[in-house]
């Protein structure tokens, strides 16, 4: 996976990301081209000669998705939704892997990642009103002009109508960005098959009160900086 520069989407994760009046918020909203370089096609091959079949189907969660909207998406008769709504191909599965690990490598590995922490979308218009939900409350007026810088630039780098739309949801257990004071967060891909091209699109809120990486890491450094010459006796 390639990371494809998008000045617009960097702006406005910086905009989204920071302090605010209740809450602190990290965003991340990154384009990626599908192409494999070499270490995915390694990967790759090595899933292929395990057997899998890289058009096969692969069984997703549900979505995460409210009654209301689950129930927009039954089928005239009144029967739930067929499971080619809940699954993707081999092929699609490993791009949204390889798109996390590029996403935040070195620090995690999601190549062992389970299906069922993966979903696929009812809808775009559902992903956009979640995404409404959360943010509006953060920036109050505010929003609506960020809103419609936010989607003109998804619409120009993924036209997000002509996309699948999946979700990372991890159980509480194997959440790699479960932190102390985390209050919401959601992991959505826009994946354009005929672009080849995937906008991972994230958003995490904390607690004022939760400490922030860089003041994680100064803690760190500062307890080794404070330690007096007698505190490592015991290595003696």
């Amino acid at each position: 996976m390639k990371l494809l520069i998008n000045p617009v989407l960097a702006q406005i994760s910086e905009e989204v990301s920071g302090s605010h009046a209740e809450l602190r918020v990290d965003c991340k909203i990154e384009s990626y081209s599908c192409k494999m370089a070499t270490h995915d096609k390694k990967l790759f091959r090595q899933l292929l000669s395990f057997g899998a079949d890289a058009d096969g189907t692969e069984a997703l969660s549900p979505s995460h998705s409210s009654p209301s909207m689950l129930a927009t998406s039954m089928s005239t008769d009144g029967s739930p939704p067929s499971m080619l709504q809940h699954s993707c191909s081999t092929r699609t599965l490993f791009y949204l892997k390889s798109t996390l690990n590029a996403v935040f490598h070195p620090d995690y590995d999601f190549s062992h990642a389970k299906a069922a922490e993966f979903s696929k979308e009812p809808s775009l218009a559902w992903i956009q009103r979640n995404v409404d939900a959360h943010l509006s409350p953060v920036f109050g007026p505010r929003y609506y002009p960020l809103s419609t810088a936010l989607w003109a630039a998804l619409d120009a780098e993924i036209q997000p109508k002509e996309c699948d739309v999946y979700s990372y949801n991890p159980d509480l257990d194997t959440d790699p960005f479960g932190e102390e004071g985390m209050l919401w967060s959601f992991n959505y891909f826009l994946y354009n098959k005929k672009l080849k091209r995937i906008v991972f699109f994230r958003a995490t809120a904390f607690s004022h009160s939760a400490p922030s990486e860089d003041e994680t890491t100064e803690e760190d450094e500062g307890g080794l900086h404070n330690m007096s010459e007698d505190d490592f006796d015991y290595l003696e």
